[in-house]
């Protein structure tokens, strides 16, 4: 694998992001004020309700979607985000333009920012559960001697150390947040020309992330999404306003 400045980064998506180059540098995704709230539409999912693979519109940690665990889609988050130009990142949006940027799989991404706050509006299609963390850790192996042992082990420790969590769809919390935390497999990270960190495109890692993360099946209709999260002296926060259709 090729060689990056890039050693560990702790992201976010409900979110907060964390990358650490020499010194870490924090990303967060938090909520200003924003648009009138919109008519809410309902929560998709309720015929799953019984096999015990959601509560409300929220798929269970434990629950497999697609085929994938958690951790699995943890690890696909961090291979879209990572992989669009710096110009069109989810990451750095600061209105939505660019949520549909590499979305073409099962399951919609959302994203956070690096270092401030974002209120952005995004369509969904209908039928596609969004997936988002809220505070995580990714660790990219690039130098000599760094192995997966090492990698989980810094990420363990930065989720191990989270303070607080907080989700709300549509003016209602999210509940039981803490048993949303998802490690996940080993896996690589392809950096595009252009990449966010301008470093040199090609493949990285291995690399894992460790922390918290939400999938939820929503209804066609209109949906205000806001998660927020501390660490430390750090906090953050995000709002969305999804409109699935």
């Amino acid at each position: 694998m090729k060689k990056s400045p890039i050693t560990s980064l702790w992201g976010a998506l409900a979110v907060f992001v964390i990358l650490a180059f020499a010194t870490p540098m924090i990303s967060a995704a938090g909520r200003e004020g924003g648009p009138a709230r919109p008519e809410r539409g309902g929560f998709a999912g309720q015929a799953i309700v019984s096999r015990g693979i959601f509560s409300g519109p929220m798929v269970q940690p434990h629950a497999k979607i697609y085929g994938k665990t958690y951790g699995e889609w943890s690890a696909e988050w961090w291979k879209w985000v990572l992989a669009v130009p710096g110009s069109t990142n989810p990451l750095v949006d600061s209105t939505g333009e660019f949520c549909a940027e590499g979305q073409d799989g099962k399951v919609w991404y959302l994203a956070g920012t690096f270092g401030g706050s974002a209120e952005r509006n995004c369509s969904v299609p209908a039928g596609r559960p969004v997936f988002f963390p809220l505070l995580n850790f990714l660790f990219i192996c690039t130098e000599p001697g760094e192995t997966e042992a090492i990698a989980r082990e810094s990420v363990n420790s930065g989720a191990d150390k989270i303070d607080a969590l907080e989700v709300n769809l549509d003016g209602k919390p999210v509940p039981m947040l803490r048993n949303h935390r998802a490690e996940s497999p080993a896996f690589n990270t392809t950096f595009p020309e252009g990449n966010l960190f301008g470093i040199a495109p090609g493949v990285y890692g291995p690399s894992v992330s460790d922390g918290y993360w939400v999938m939820l099946f929503l209804t066609p209709g209109n949906h205000e999404l806001s998660f927020s999260g501390k660490k430390d002296d750090f906090e953050l926060n995000v709002t969305y306003h999804l409109t699935v259709e």
